[in-house]
């Protein structure tokens, strides 16, 4: 029995932040989802973590997310070919151990476009997946855990959730969401159905739902049923949710050429710390400045005035996961980004002593496009490209293709084979996993 419906129900306002939560929501502990509500093929961490994100187990199941264990780690590598001595599969057999891990299909708005002309047959463009917390592993460079990974030799995709209308691709829609990674996304997908009326009940997992093809279907209909692409009131209630890897990654996409932006609103929703950290904010100053020069409005989800109990940064999932609905996000959206915060002491000046004792900068490398490997122009080796030479490097990018998809150059795609962990030559394209893996 689901806990709550959706966000349409009398509501009141919590007095710690101000914003509406339904009664529902009041009465009962949130988070009604957990290792045992997303049928047998999503279980233990990863069921565990999509239930803590508040993903729906019918979003859950339409993408395709899968749990890998030692169990059956093996027989999936097998069906996709990989063996156990090639790079990713030495990645899916670490991040497993033990215990499990969870396999996260990434798809391009493209993958969606030419489901119907492949006989309704989907196939992801990359492959994520996230390790059992305790077999995380350790970022040497920045001392981070890396929490997510990317198998080696996968592409980084604009993401969008494979039960997307078609339409919403082709012909565009009013409002884009960007949020960073695929949970957060699912999230986001999870609380904008049931603002539109589509209960926890529609969303829970029945019988056969571990297939994705079944399961994307059954979605796909509530999604149309719930949005159609113009309300009673003539406005368009559809919003397209994409994902990127990261908040630093999206430079690489030659995707943005398939979105229509124009005249669009564009939601970035970035972690709670871009007011804060001073990298983050500048990476999502260039995504502003690029967003607004193709035409679109970018507006920033600021969740950095939530208040939390330990004071970490709060995402957009984490934000749904405290109670708060759709409609209480939509009251976090600004129309510019917070000041710029103080850039932290990062070794960068080196000082010498003795008698010479000069004192340098460290220079950086000229930037270049990503995915075309072009230098930018007006912006000297060693100097930081302005935000308007990184919106200008991409669209002098996504220009350059005659197609809807972009082509990597055999110098971007030697570039990427190189990438660290890679065994792939550049001629070797990365493989295209098939969604028989979740069935």
């Amino acid at each position: 029995m689901s806990m709550h419906t959706n966000d349409q129900t009398a509501a009141a306002t919590s007095p710690a932040t101000g914003l509406t939560i339904p009664d529902s929501l009041q009465q009962t502990p949130f988070g009604q989802w957990g290792e045992t509500s997303y049928g047998p093929s999503i279980t233990g961490s990863g069921a565990s973590k999509l239930g803590q994100s508040v993903v729906g187990p019918l979003v859950a199941l339409a993408r395709g997310y899968l749990t890998l264990t030692h169990e059956n780690v093996r027989d999936v590598m097998k069906a996709q070919g990989i063996g156990a001595q090639k790079t990713e599969g030495k990645q899916l057999i670490r991040g497993v151990g033990d215990r499990d891990a969870l396999l996260m299909p990434w798809y391009k708005g493209d993958d969606i476009v030419d489901e119907k002309r492949n006989g309704g047959i989907i196939s992801p463009s990359s492959v994520q997946y996230r390790p059992h917390p305790a077999n995380v592993a350790t970022n040497p460079a920045t001392g981070k855990k890396r929490k997510y990974e990317n198998l080696a030799g996968q592409q980084l995709v604009l993401g969008v959730h494979p039960a997307t209308p078609v339409s919403w691709v082709t012909e565009g829609v009013g409002t884009i969401m960007l949020a960073e990674g695929a949970l957060k996304g699912d999230s986001a997908l999870t609380a904008l159905l049931r603002t539109h009326g589509i209960t926890d009940d529609q969303l829970a997992y029945q019988a056969g739902d571990e297939n994705p093809d079944t399961a994307r279907a059954r979605l796909r209909d509530l999604i149309d049923q719930a949005m159609p692409a113009t309300d009673p009131d003539g406005r368009d209630p559809r919003v397209l949710i994409v994902t990127i890897v990261g908040v630093t990654t999206w430079h690489q996409n030659p995707e943005w050429n398939s979105l229509r932006l124009k005249d669009t609103s564009v939601w970035v929703a970035v972690d709670g710390d871009v007011g804060t950290n001073s990298n983050v904010w500048k990476q999502a100053t260039d995504l502003f400045d690029h967003l607004n020069h193709r035409g679109a409005k970018a507006m920033l989800v600021d969740l950095s005035d939530v208040p939390t109990a330990s004071g970490e940064k709060v995402g957009i999932d984490d934000f749904f996961a405290m109670g708060h609905n759709w409609r209480d996000m939509t009251s976090h959206l600004a129309g510019h980004l917070p000041p710029r915060p103080q850039r932290a002491d990062t070794g960068a000046r080196v000082t010498w002593t003795g008698a010479a004792a000069p004192t340098r900068r460290r220079s950086r490398p000229g930037p270049t496009c990503r995915p075309c490997g072009a230098p930018s122009s007006g912006s000297p080796p060693g100097s930081t490209p302005s935000t308007r030479s990184v919106a200008s490097r991409l669209e002098r990018c996504t220009a350059a293709s005659t197609t809807r998809t972009h082509r990597l150059t055999p110098k971007a795609t030697a570039a990427r084979s190189k990438s660290p962990g890679s065994t792939r030559s550049a001629a070797s394209p990365a493989p295209r996993w098939s969604t028989a893996q979740s069935t």
